[in-house]
């Protein structure tokens, strides 16, 4: 499954990178007049800068059929990477180009603007820089008590309007705008790109999926649980190990989407069990959520299952959870106990009360004896201790890891010291 996960996402790579600019430069190429020849290669450029800038807008939309492919945490891995190489084009056509006016003007702004969010993204959006440079950690956490989730959210948006302002760069230049088959390219794509981002926007205020706060439990001082039940009218197709993502409509500073995983085993009850930290400004609010209140659920994302399903019947299962990593764990191992899977879980926490799940895995070895192996800790497990804890680290198991993403790193390296292939081991982080 993994070689195949790998190969849908090259895949991606190569649609994004080389296919789906090539109708607007083939077009470009054969319509652009003589006189304009030594523009040519700036202005590929552009097209090129400009389709990437709308392919990240379709990727704001977080697209289903992509998503349970590829997976949304790669997903939004390519969204930053196609972000920064469509500045860099941008800042080499605007060097190669000649323009003056409003079409130099809102062809400038809007690099301004690309450049700026792509600065502030990588510290607060984007986890890749923060998950291995402690300054960088612990710069961002400074900032994000100024910086709080809905001004990151709605600074990121401001791509929106760099992308319509390239658009409005665009049609102003009059030799280009007069290529009749190029424009209507043109205009095909940014309706398409800019649609369907207004269409998300539209469908997830007034047309969301929608429950109701029924349970509110503190666990410990820094974990809260949360049951929502659905409305009847309303279905959620999830998955053990997947999650969600929730914002409260009539609760300040929790207006935007929040991703958390499911904790428990789907099910048709219309219930939805959620473990929630308490370590941001978001989050930090969910202890006073009243119960009766309104949760929208705003989208559903995962591969966890999806890797799980495509791995041998009998393979047996190594979870290694981190803090508050461990509510997919738990659904996952739920689900696959009871189909007779052999399942070794470990679990680290920072401090023993954050260890909230003891008598529910305790329940499961009793439920399961023979096939459930799990073993919790405070501080992380050393190569040493996960050598002895499973007996044999080896190619005949696979590996799911959950937690902070530093974590995941540490644990992905510490199995392949151990001798287990990169193909046996799958995370997702939660780097957005």
């Amino acid at each position: 499954m993994l070689k195949t996960h790998r190969y849908w996402l090259g895949l991606f790579w190569l649609v994004t990178i080389l296919v789906l600019p090539l109708p607007l430069i083939q077009t470009m190429t054969d319509n652009l007049a003589t006189i304009y020849s030594s523009e040519s290669l700036a202005i590929n450029l552009g097209i090129i800068a400009y389709v990437w800038m709308l392919f990240e807008l379709l990727i704001a939309t977080r697209p289903a059929w992509i998503e349970r492919v590829i997976g949304l945490p790669e997903m939004y891995f390519v969204h930053g990477i196609i972000g920064i190489a469509a500045i860099v084009l941008a800042y080499v056509h605007k060097i190669m180009s000649s323009s003056n006016g409003w079409v130099a003007w809102f062809g400038n702004i809007a690099l301004d603007i690309l450049i700026a969010v792509a600065i502030y993204s990588i510290f607060f959006l984007g986890g890749w820089l923060t998950d291995r440079v402690r300054w960088a950690k612990l710069l961002k956490d400074r900032l994000e008590k100024v910086f709080r989730h809905e001004v990151s959210v709605w600074l990121h948006r401001l791509n929106v309007v760099a992308t319509g302002f390239v658009f409005i760069h665009v049609i102003l230049i009059n030799y280009i705008s007069s290529i009749l088959p190029f424009m209507i390219l043109f205009y095909l794509y940014t309706l398409i790109a800019f649609g369907s981002y207004f269409w998300t926007k539209y469908r997830n205020v007034f047309r969301g999926i929608h429950g109701r706060v029924v349970l509110n439990e503190t666990l410990s001082s820094t974990t809260q649980k949360i049951s929502i039940e659905l409305r009847r009218s309303h279905k959620l197709k999830y998955q053990s190990g997947d999650y969600i993502f929730i914002s409260l409509p009539k609760r300040s500073g929790m207006h935007e989407p929040h991703p958390f995983s499911i904790l428990n085993v789907a099910n048709q009850s219309g219930l939805i069990e959620l473990m929630i930290r308490k370590d941001g400004d978001w989050t930090s609010k969910v202890p006073t959520l009243k119960i009766g209140e309104t949760v929208k659920i705003i989208g559903l994302a995962g591969t966890l299952r999806n890797m799980v399903e495509n791995e041998s019947a009998g393979k047996p299962l190594v979870l290694l959870a981190g803090g508050s990593g461990i509510p997919p764990m738990m659904s996952l191992a739920t689900e696959y106990l009871h189909q007779g899977r052999q399942i070794y879980l470990l679990w680290t926490v920072h401090h023993e009360s954050d260890l909230v799940f003891r008598d529910e895995l305790a329940q499961l070895k009793l439920e399961c004896p023979e096939s459930f192996t799990y073993q919790t800790q405070v501080g992380r497990f050393t190569v040493r201790e996960l050598e002895r804890l499973l007996v044999n680290v080896d190619n005949n198991k696979y590996y799911l890891l959950s937690g902070p993403n530093v974590m995941m790193i540490s644990n992905r390296r510490e199995l392949r010291q151990l001798g287990v292939a990169k193909e046996n081991i799958y995370f997702e982080k939660f780097s957005f």
